[in-house]
């Protein structure tokens, strides 16, 4: 044979085992396709009521005509069903064991349920469409429900934690501005202004507010001698804006404030 046509015959097998590979692939790929959506029709297939003979359409059906006396969401919270492996042997367990709905409302969450055994892998029906049933996707078709892990509440509890630090760090900002620009304003005679639209009843309400804290700020500042180096107490503190009046204008040697709504966290971060 010549070196040519050794060439061509090399190319020639290995175009021939290029197309085998891309053929095979495409096989596999098909395969898997396939495989998935058989998975998905079989949760769609008919299947045995877990506490009875009767015949439902599929098992989302299944579960839901369940709800009302054997709610599957609040079974899995309870006995922290996380992982599809245990799902399995809960199903399997009710299948080889036969248990009412009222013994598995009775039962008490514990490190060890009756289905922990290994045993529960074994199937009693053939091609159960209720095994299939994905607890991580399939949950979601059963309504607005879902089940999380241990894991996801304490993230979704530190993000709704965190949010509220940041609300309360903003909110103790903007106290603290105010604060300060109302003890300046109060020491200087000025009044502060609103940007915002006020109605009749809440100028009456401001000025009888700036009327009595310029007052009892005026009786500090002719009355330093009183509080001076002393020991003040202020009931119903409120932000706490006469309480540092009476350190900052009075000098007191200590001002003790008290107050018995919330707002005595907003005089603290001030403070």
């Amino acid at each position: 044979m010549s070196s040519i046509n050794k060439n061509e015959c090399e190319r020639d097998s290995s175009s021939a085992s290029a197309s085998d590979d891309d053929d095979y692939d495409d096989n596999v790929e098909e395969e898997n396709v396939f495989g998935e959506q058989e998975e998905e029709i079989n949760i769609l297939e008919q299947v045995q009521g877990l506490f009875s003979t009767d015949i439902f359409s599929n098992v989302i059906e299944m579960f839901r005509t369940y709800q009302s006396k054997f709610d599957l969401i609040e079974f899995l919270k309870k006995h922290n069903i996380h992982s599809q492996y245990d799902y399995i042997r809960l199903i399997n367990y009710i299948r080889h064991e036969k248990p009412s709905i009222d013994d598995l409302k009775q039962l008490k969450s514990s490190k060890s349920p009756p289905w922990s055994d290994d045993k529960y892998f074994e199937t009693v029906i053939e091609n159960d469409p209720a095994l299939q049933f994905d607890i991580e996707e399939d949950l979601s078709q059963l309504g607005d429900l879902a089940i999380s892990s241990t894991d996801d509440q304490e993230n979704n509890q530190l993000k709704k934690a965190n949010e509220r630090i940041r609300q309360l760090e903003e909110m103790v900002d903007t106290l603290k501005s105010m604060t300060s620009r109302l003890l300046d304003d109060q020491s200087t005679g000025a009044t502060t202004t609103t940007p915002k639209a006020q109605t009749k009843d809440d100028i009456q309400d401001n000025g009888m507010d700036t009327v009595r804290t310029e007052s009892y700020l005026q009786s500090i500042k002719e009355n330093v001698d009183i509080f001076r180096n002393k020991i003040v107490l202020d009931v119903g503190c409120g932000t706490g804006i006469l309480s540092m009046a009476c350190v900052k204008y009075g000098h007191a040697k200590m001002v003790i404030a008290v107050d018995m709504s919330d707002m005595i966290y907003d005089a603290m971060a001030i403070a």
